[in-house]
């Protein structure tokens, strides 16, 4: 398992034990019930965090293809001027 996933983990169980601690909507609730709502609180804040580090990973993968395709277009530009167009007037 990687040092991310087990941070992710760890943050999510930090989450859930947290929520659970603080939340009681009954007096004598059972156990099962408490296991219950405890795994499936754990998963779900777990699947969250994985999905928003996958959208901004995808972001910033998409801005640093974008900003090289912006610099590669200006260089084609250039590249045109010169090669296409080598005598300009210079005022």
């Amino acid at each position: 398992m990687k040092r991310g996933e087990m941070i992710n983990r760890a943050i999510a169980a930090i989450i859930t034990i947290g929520f659970m601690a603080a939340v009681r909507p009954d007096a004598d609730p059972e156990r099962w019930g408490i296991a219950l709502v405890a795994v499936m609180l754990y998963e779900a804040i777990s699947r969250s965090i994985d999905y928003v580090q996958k959208v901004n990973r995808k972001q910033k993968v998409e801005e640093c293809i974008s900003l090289n395709l912006k610099a590669r277009k200006e260089d084609g530009e250039r590249l045109d001027d010169m090669v296409f167009n080598p005598i300009r007037e210079v005022f």
